[in-house]
C-alpha cells in the first residue's frame, strides 16, 4: 500500500486542472476518472485516490507536521503554511508490480512549485 500526502503552499503554482494534464501525459494506459477534487487511477485491479483537501483543519495539521518532522528544514515556514493537501493512497500492491506508477504520480506533484510530499507512515519528506 502507497500513501502520501502533498502539502500546497499558497505560494504554490498548482492546480487541480494541470496535475491532470500532467497525469494524462505520464501516466499514459492507465485509466483516470476526476471528480471534482478526486481523482482516481487504476489499471487491472489496482487503483490509487487522490483527494484534495483545504481548510483551517488542513493548516493546522501542516504546523503540526512542520512542527514535528520538519524542524531542521529551511522551508519549514512553508510547511506549516500549507491550507491545501493532496492525500494519496495506492491500494495493496504485494509485488511492487505498480511501484512506478506511484512514483510517477508523485513526479507529477514535485513538478509545481511549493508541493512538499511527506510519507505519514515514514515521517520522511519525498
Amino acid at each position: 500500500m502507497y500513501r502520501s500526502l502533498a502539502l500546497i503552499s499558497p505560494q504554490s503554482d498548482f492546480s487541480l486542472d494541470a496535475l491532470e494534464r500532467a497525469f494524462r501525459i505520464h501516466l499514459e494506459g492507465l485509466q483516470m476518472v476526476r471528480s471534482g477534487t478526486r481523482f482516481k487511477i487504476s489499471v487491472d485491479r489496482w487503483e490509487m485516490t487522490l483527494t484534495m483537501y483545504s481548510g483551517p483543519e488542513v493548516l493546522e495539521e501542516s504546523g503540526e507536521i512542520a512542527r514535528r518532522y520538519a524542524a531542521g528544514r529551511p522551508d519549514r515556514d512553508v510547511i506549516a503554511s500549507c491550507e491545501r493537501r493532496l492525500e494519496i493512497q495506492g491500494g495493496a500492491d504485494p509485488h511492487m508490480n505498480h511501484c512506478n506508477d506511484y512514483i510517477v504520480a508523485v513526479e507529477c506533484l514535485e513538478a509545481f512549485r511549493g508541493v512538499k510530499v511527506f510519507d505519514p507512515h515514514s515521517h520522511e519528506w519525498i
